[in-house]
């Protein structure tokens, strides 16, 4: 066996003493989540904030924290809707619920359609719907046309936003070029929220909360991967394998 390229930077672990103040904080911010989770289920006024929420966990990389609400959450939004949903952010609802594994219907794509049956050129003035479309296309399957239109639709304005050399290597531009490369549910969960993370603070509306549980967890789970690093390569090391 070949020396590690890592050599030995991974067998001191310190942990933390205020590690215990740390799950403590964690603990609370959880409780708020939880209860800003819970308290939209029977308000159809806040249904789409709700599923927004939703969203936004998941992209942070803590939805694993919530998974029973979660499943609730979603459970009672197609309980309640159904096929028909009523509410504002369309694409987010549809990618979400069936990501889930709730089968909704695709026909709403085609309130986005004008008269002559194409996508209509008012979407292409709001990147975010754009690309929650881009998105929501991805949850298709095999024999969806609308959904394969609108695909093609998102994606052909999505390249020109990006391209455009007033939007070369701007923030929105390397969104858009991430999204293009891999949609969300193709991520893997943990790189998604270090990247999410940072475009989620500079958001005027973000949830001071979740942001800070997403922070507080993402460095806890890394410190949990630092320890067992430090535990693989002292056990490594003393078992001096020839």
């Amino acid at each position: 066996y070949h020396p590690s390229v890592w050599g030995d930077q991974f067998l001191i672990y310190n942990e933390q003493e205020v590690q215990a103040e740390v799950d403590q904080i964690i603990g609370s911010l959880k409780e708020e989540v939880r209860k800003q989770l819970l308290i939209g289920l029977d308000d159809p006024t806040k249904h789409t904030d709700l599923l927004k929420l939703v969203d936004v966990i998941q992209r942070l990389g803590i939805a694993y924290q919530f998974e029973m609400e979660i499943d609730q959450a979603l459970q009672h939004i197609h309980t309640v809707y159904g096929d028909h949903w009523k509410g504002g952010s369309t694409f987010i609802w549809f990618r979400l619920l069936r990501s889930h594994g709730f089968y909704v219907s695709c026909d709403i794509f085609n309130d986005a359609k004008d008269n002559t049956g194409s996508f209509k050129e008012s979407l292409t003035d709001n990147v975010e719907s754009l690309l929650e479309l881009y998105e929501a296309t991805y949850m298709s399957v095999q024999g969806e046309a609308v959904l394969d239109d609108a695909h093609a639709f998102a994606k052909a304005h999505l390249e020109k936003i990006a391209n455009d050399p007033l939007q070369r290597n701007s923030f929105l531009s390397r969104r858009i070029l991430e999204a293009l490369e891999q949609p969300i549910h193709r991520r893997l969960p943990r790189i998604n929220a270090l990247r999410f993370i940072p475009i989620y603070e500079q958001q005027v509306s973000h949830n001071d909360s979740l942001l800070r549980l997403a922070k507080l967890d993402f460095n806890r789970v890394q410190s949990v991967h630092k320890k067992e690093l430090s535990q693989l390569s002292k056990w490594w090391k003393e078992f001096d394998a020839p």
